[in-house]
């Protein structure tokens, strides 16, 4: 099994002040000045299509062929539904296509940052994952940190997990332990510490997450402080 390895080069680089980049790639809507206290994005039509899209093409009743033309039509029809573009982007990436891979998560990042994130790069207070209308939002943001980090853009990518976690204290997307993976200096694939070496756990076994992030998180007591008063 493949063991992931710490990194003090990556370890440092999540110690270095953001690059001027990086800052600029971190702001939202140049016309919302203030943070807003709390977001929650409006009912999109297009989202009960999209997973009957989804699911018969995971079901195997439809094509490849007629699931990209169908998540285009959506597109179409909602740019800012952005779970389509999402989509998309995984099917190129399952087909090696990783340049038109890395072109929707991008697309999609822009959009999510404009729609949440003021002129400053300040996230909402509360940008809830219990909200299903905020999840294609999230999901596009952290797709994107995930694929900074797999660059090799780690200052940046832990920034925007520091912002997810801010925003979402419950953490559903484990937002923290990403940005502790990057402070020990772990590349993206870090997760492969937690799969299970055999037995009926499938994905990733959490419990076994849960304490490595117990037993590491103190080194970087400052990262988590308001996550820890929260679960109290």
């Amino acid at each position: 099994m493949y063991e992931p390895r710490v990194s003090k080069a990556r370890a440092e680089k999540a110690t270095k002040p953001l690059k001027r980049g990086d800052i600029a790639l971190l702001k939202g809507n140049p016309k919302r000045v203030r943070q807003l206290a709390e977001f929650t994005d409006k009912n999109r039509t297009v989202m009960d299509e999209y997973y009957e899209v989804t699911e018969l093409f995971q079901a195997g009743q439809v094509s490849l062929t007629e699931t990209k033309q169908s998540l285009r039509q959506l597109i179409k029809i909602d740019k800012q539904f952005l779970d389509s573009y999402l989509y998309l982007a995984q099917i190129e990436y399952d087909a090696e296509n990783y340049e038109d891979y890395s072109r929707l998560v991008w697309e999609t990042y822009l959009k999510a940052v404009q729609m949440v994130a003021n002129i400053d790069g300040d996230y909402p207070k509360s940008l809830l994952w219990g909200w299903l209308e905020n999840r294609h939002i999230i999901r596009a943001l952290c797709n994107f940190a995930l694929l900074q980090w797999e660059q090799d853009h780690i200052r940046l990518s832990l920034e925007i997990y520091r912002k997810l976690l801010a925003s979402n204290l419950n953490d559903n997307i484990g937002a923290r332990y990403s940005i502790l993976a990057i402070r020990l200096g772990y590349g993206s694939e870090y997760e492969a510490l937690f799969l299970p070496d055999s037995g009926p756990i499938f994905g990733l076994d959490a419990k076994k997450m849960d304490a490595w992030f117990d037993a590491n998180a103190a080194k970087f007591s400052n990262e988590f402080v308001d996550f820890f008063e929260n679960v109290k």
